[in-house]
């Protein structure tokens, strides 16, 4: 997975939590750990797109609010309001898309290691037997 690099500048009393556009933050998840490096890169994609998830959901329930409490409101608004409600279901449904095609192929690794497990097994478990 590719990193994401965002250009900010900070001034001397800003914090790295308060970027203006100039300077290099490396945004990517990337954590490296030997032999399990794989699994921890996709419990950090898996963790990021929930969060993505749980704000859109958010925004979902605000724009459903404000177009069913302001019926008053102009025209133009709730038109605006109801665009952007149809882009919201759909970056919620492309997010659970792609939190459960992480969640399935975790499932598919857990399987074949199974698998492979129990092959080493029965291997080791005949070998003895030719003994």
């Amino acid at each position: 997975m590719p990193a994401t690099l965002i250009t900010c500048f900070l001034d001397d009393d800003e914090s790295r939590d308060d970027p203006i556009v100039g300077r290099s933050i490396d945004l990517s998840n990337d954590v490296e750990v030997s032999g399990g490096g794989h699994h921890v890169l996709e419990n950090a994609r898996l963790s990021a797109l929930q969060k993505d998830l749980e704000k859109e959901m958010k925004v979902k329930d605000g724009l459903e609010k404000f177009m069913s409490s302001n019926t008053s409101a102009s025209k133009r608004y709730l038109e605006d309001s109801k665009n952007m409600l149809d882009d919201s279901k759909a970056k919620i449904a492309l997010l659970r898309m792609q939190i459960e095609k992480i969640a399935h192929q975790e499932h598919d690794v857990n399987l074949n290691s199974d698998g492979e497990d129990l092959l080493v097994v029965y291997m080791l478990s005949q070998f003895t037997n030719l003994r």
